[in-house]
């Protein structure tokens, strides 16, 4: 869901530098991230949405916002670009999933722990976890492994992030040059899975078609990846991924309501308007920050927003009041975990891989479909 390297080279004849045109992902990243805190913030946690109202809102505010829980899905988007970029990059598979650990692990493991302590203390019951859940969480584990739950509910995402990194990184390994067909054929078996899954073996395949296969999300990653072919002018290979994500957009998505396909649609219409160079008036100073603090801000927002709303709201704050109150001070958490963990923390660990790298040769090491070499000689 983040932008770890956004300094790419790519070809000439579009708008901008190759680092200026990137910016525009930030830019979308600050768009999804203020999709989701909206719909956190205003929708998610009253009814008909939830049971209780745990804002203590005076007002049901509009059906709409719902929509933007698919800020979620727009940050999926975007990694399916960004990921296929930096592993590109990479010289090996082990220098791309420490590079994976190193901007991501250090900021939830503080937002991990802040969320656990903070909800446990002040939350809604709804809100509670145990050591159990906080322990599958410091390892990913999906808690209904566990019979448990996520320390905070955005954590989710986070999870099937880690499921594509895994995917994507050892079909690029094992594949090479034929990484399209072999993802394509990952995907056709994930597919399989989902329209079988009501049959006598349903269990099991309902079971395997998440973490093995990507579903339902899979066609959000992909279009991303296809995107980041077009973005390369690698032109068949990026129609044919493009292709293939709609075709498991339709199948796993079949049933949604228009308002859904149409959010999804504006996302694909936002990507192939970047690619034309239309959307570089987007890179503007708010939407910069609030891309570059997004992660941490998804980490940090859901629980203690919502905790702070209710707090809020009980001392009498008008409903609009409490929530824009919640977003300055999730925000400003966002900003603090951004330049005291986040940053830092993958400066001094990638600092410390490089200094290793140099004593030793690298492991898994092995050769891009385009012949760039991924080991240095």
């Amino acid at each position: 869901m983040t932008l770890a390297e956004s300094n790419s080279s790519t070809h000439a004849g579009q708008a901008g530098t190759p680092a200026e045109r990137l910016q525009v992902l930030d830019a979308f990243r600050a768009l999804a991230i203020s999709a989701v805190v909206a719909y956190h913030f205003l929708w998610g946690y009253a009814p008909p949405s939830h049971v209780r109202n745990l804002y203590g809102y005076h007002w049901v505010y509009s059906h709409w916002l719902s929509l933007g829980s698919l800020g979620v899905q727009f940050f999926f988007i975007i990694s399916g670009f960004v990921i296929f970029m930096t592993l590109e990059r990479c010289r090996s598979l082990p220098e791309f999933s420490f590079r994976r650990f190193a901007r991501l692990y250090p900021a939830y493991l503080c937002a991990l722990f802040i969320s656990y302590l903070i909800t446990n203390r002040f939350g809604p019951v709804e809100f509670r976890s145990g050591p159990a859940d906080l322990a599958g969480g410091l390892v990913l584990l999906p808690p209904d492994l566990i019979g448990g739950t996520f320390i905070d509910n955005a954590f989710w995402s986070l999870l099937v992030e880690a499921q594509f990194y895994l995917c994507i990184g050892l079909v690029y390994l094992l594949a090479r040059e034929y990484f399209v067909a072999a993802w394509i054929a990952l995907l056709a078996i994930g597919a399989a899975c989902w329209l079988s899954s009501a049959d006598a073996h349903g269990r099991v395949l309902e079971i395997v078609r998440h973490p093995l296969f990507l579903l339902p999300h899979g066609a959000h990653f992909t279009a991303g990846m296809a995107f980041y072919e077009l973005y390369r002018r690698r032109r068949a290979s990026g129609f044919v991924l493009l292709a293939v994500s709609f075709v498991l957009y339709l199948i796993v998505a079949a049933h949604s309501g228009w308002p859904r396909h149409a959010a999804t649609a504006l996302m694909i219409v936002a990507f192939v308007l970047f690619l034309a160079g239309r959307l570089q008036w987007l890179v503007c100073r708010p939407l910069l920050f609030l891309g570059g603090i997004s992660y941490s801000l998804y980490l940090i927002h859901q629980n203690l927003g919502v905790i702070l709303i209710g707090r809020l709201t009980r001392l009498g704050f008008p409903d609009l009041l409490a929530a824009s109150v919640s977003v300055a001070t999730v925000v400003g958490l966002a900003f603090a975990l951004t330049t005291v963990v986040e940053a830092p923390a993958k400066r001094r660990l990638l600092d410390w891989a490089r200094s290793r790298t140099r004593r030793g040769p690298a492991l898994l090491a092995f050769t891009p479909r385009h012949g760039l070499p991924l080991v240095r000689p």
